[in-house]
């Protein structure tokens, strides 16, 4: 399947489930700290895989980083208005639904199982 036809088939299902999917160019977004703003000096190699900020002092996951830049970037999240940084945008998909049921009735997903693995 080739990426043109991949996006039109999320797209689709998306929509069926009143979803949106916003197109991003990731360019660039794990080199810029997702916090300030501010370009790294030096560009992050590919085996690097923690993002620090040498002008704010963060040091995250470099995918996480770049997650972070590219939701950023997103209209659908300028369009909210956010202010209070992430909270109330749920990475893990935990209070939506993937089973088709009452959110109370689905599987945690791996993520939230390894963070509560990770909290004990």
């Amino acid at each position: 399947m080739g990426w043109n036809k991949l996006v039109q088939h999320v797209t689709y299902k998306a929509a069926k489930r009143g979803k949106i999917v916003d197109k991003v160019n990731p360019n660039n977004t794990s080199q810029i700290c997702s916090r300030c703003r501010t370009n790294r000096e030096e560009k992050l190699k590919l085996e690097e895989r923690t993002f620090y900020c040498s002008n704010y002092g963060l040091g995250i996951g470099r995918d996480l980083n770049a997650a972070i830049n590219i939701l950023k970037k997103s209209s659908y999240y300028n369009s909210k208005k956010h202010t209070g940084g992430l909270a109330g945008i749920n990475g893990c998909g935990e209070g939506t639904s993937t089973t088709g049921h009452r959110t109370s009735s689905q599987v945690p997903s791996m993520n939230q199982q390894m963070l509560n693995l990770v909290k004990g």
